[in-house]
């Protein structure tokens, strides 16, 4: 049996991933400022990072949701294909625990189901301790209905491009400074990155300057972490959701062939 719907709804929460990365890449959520030390009268370049606008969690959510009920509608599909009269119990069981798992209330949820695709879903192990990635999206869905989804900026890679209508001036070259920036980064270590510094030279041109240039034409590997979450936390948040986009759509295909 093909689940169309289902797979609308995969497609649909790859479109949102990528919603999400252009909309933080709108957002501006970093820049570079000027510093001046006030007893030495040396000059530093700092990264400034900023909070996520909050369009962004509304979209990650959206994805998170597509893929959660994409199980549940192949789910019901499934079972009224099957012959199942009453389908409004019917939905892809999530639990805690392995042994929550057998528990009548969960397995009532696969009322209507053939034995085939109860083994095929029983086999993904959806519940805490088993399929970790595939509890983490009922964690996820179950987290958007409360509190934001992102709890903050996590990684800050080095400079990965320069803007493509950089316009260098004769006296100033941008990839000096990025290349300083880089340096900076790599001792900076595994500490945080908001407020990463590198000293100026004597002869560089004016720091105001060297900043504004460096925010409109440096490009920054920006990565997100989920927080607040049952089990997620700490994972970055677009590497997981393009996980959890090939994990269902495997899902929907494995009970596409046991039905």
């Amino acid at each position: 049996m093909q689940l169309h719907q289902p797979r609308l709804k995969i497609n649909r929460a790859a479109l949102k991933i990528d919603e999400a990365k252009h909309a933080l890449g709108s957002t501006g959520i970093h820049r570079f400022v000027a510093r001046t030390d006030a007893e030495t009268g040396e000059s530093f370049i700092r990264l400034r990072l900023f909070d996520v606008n909050d369009i962004v969690h509304v979209i990650v959510g959206e994805a998170a949701y597509q893929l959660r009920s994409a199980l549940d509608v192949a789910a019901v599909a499934l079972a009224r294909a099957n012959g199942a009269a009453d389908v409004r119990r019917v939905a892809f069981p999530f639990a805690k625990t392995q042994s929550e798992f057998s528990n009548k209330g969960i397995q009532g949820k696969m009322n209507g189901l053939s034995q085939r695709v109860k083994d095929v879903i029983a086999s993904f192990a959806p519940y805490r301790g088993g399929n970790e990635l595939l509890h983490g999206l009922s964690d996820l869905c179950n987290t958007d209905k409360h509190n934001n989804l992102i709890g903050s900026i996590a990684e800050i890679g080095n400079v990965t491009a320069f803007h493509p209508s950089a316009n260098f001036m004769d006296d100033m070259s941008i990839g000096a400074f990025a290349g300083r920036f880089a340096s900076a980064m790599i001792d900076n270590g595994n500490r945080a990155s908001d407020g990463l510094e590198f000293k100026l030279k004597p002869d560089d041109d004016d720091a105001e300057q060297i900043a504004t240039m460096m925010t409109k034409k440096m490009r920054l590997r920006v990565g997100l972490l989920f927080s607040e979450t049952d089990n997620l936390d700490g994972c970055e948040v677009f590497r997981t959701l393009s996980d959890m986009v090939g994990l269902v759509g495997s899902i929907i295909q494995k009970l596409e062939e046991a039905s």
